[in-house]
């Protein structure tokens, strides 16, 4: 069973590990961070793709600030067999790991301020390794369902929600500051598939409201989130096809660098 995040996130994790240099074109040693790990896609895809004999040199430990998560990754090691991988609580602003100990940090769709830690904790030759969001399909139907309501107050500007990890200029810029090397930053497009509008909206509309309106007071919010819910429901509906699938585009950066030797 795959937690709803995992139907968009998933489909960039297949490029995240190529991009990396994962599975390595002969078997090593490695020791990998699955950081903020979510429900562990990123173990999980990457276990897949090791033949047997990489399997036995292959050491994951999954970390996540949230217990929620690790607790749902915990019960996916059980029933999906993994071994050599441990999982635990990690505040990935101080993750409390040890120096220079990992090959590869793997980051997929969360934040990565802490850079320094990263570098800190990444071997001489260490590859660090993360997506951000370039476009979200959301957004812009998110957009059209606000325009659509009389009196709502309007859909918040980039400046509000986002910030400049959309950007690969400033990934290079950022990345390289820190000190890393080898950067490079590649974008990789998809059309993630929900069921129908319906799952999307049961699925997603909370989480993605909850972003677009953080900026509403309490009584907007009370007046107008289950507004936009319906109108965003109604305009997929009419785009798609009820009980049709949905497609959502987006595009992300993947992003490599690597701890200089």
């Amino acid at each position: 069973m795959r937690r709803a995040g995992e139907i968009v996130t998933g489909k960039f994790v297949h490029a995240l590990l190529e991009n990396s240099g994962l599975p390595p074109s002969s078997p090593k040693d490695l020791t990998i961070l699955d950081n903020a790990c979510g429900s562990g896609v990123v173990t999980a895809v990457l276990l897949e793709k090791l033949s047997e004999e990489q399997k036995k040199r292959t050491r994951v430990t999954c970390g996540d600030v949230q217990q929620v998560l690790i607790d749902y990754v915990k019960g996916r090691m059980e029933r999906e067999k993994w071994e050599d991988v441990e999982v635990r609580l990690v505040d990935a602003q101080d993750t409390k790991l040890p120096s220079v100990h990992y090959t590869h940090v793997l980051t997929s769709f969360a934040p990565v301020d802490a850079l320094q830690e990263i570098h800190r904790i990444l071997v001489p030759g260490g590859v660090n390794a993360f997506t951000t969001w370039h476009t979200t399909g959301w957004v812009l139907w998110l957009q059209r369902a606000f325009a659509a309501i009389p009196g709502c107050p309007p859909f918040p500007t980039k400046e509000q929600y986002g910030n400049h990890w959309d950007t690969p200029e400033f990934l290079q810029e950022v990345v390289a500051k820190q000190g890393f090397v080898d950067v490079k930053v590649v974008q990789k497009a998809d059309k993630p598939v929900i069921d129908s509008p319906e799952m999307y909206v049961r699925l997603f509309a909370n989480m993605i409201l909850g972003l677009a309106t953080k900026w509403f007071t309490d009584e907007q919010k009370k007046e107008y989130t289950e507004k936009i819910k319906a109108t965003l429901l109604k305009q997929l509906q009419e785009e798609f096809g009820e009980g049709q699938p949905v497609e959502m585009p987006m595009i992300a950066n993947i992003v490599t660098c690597k701890k200089a030797i």
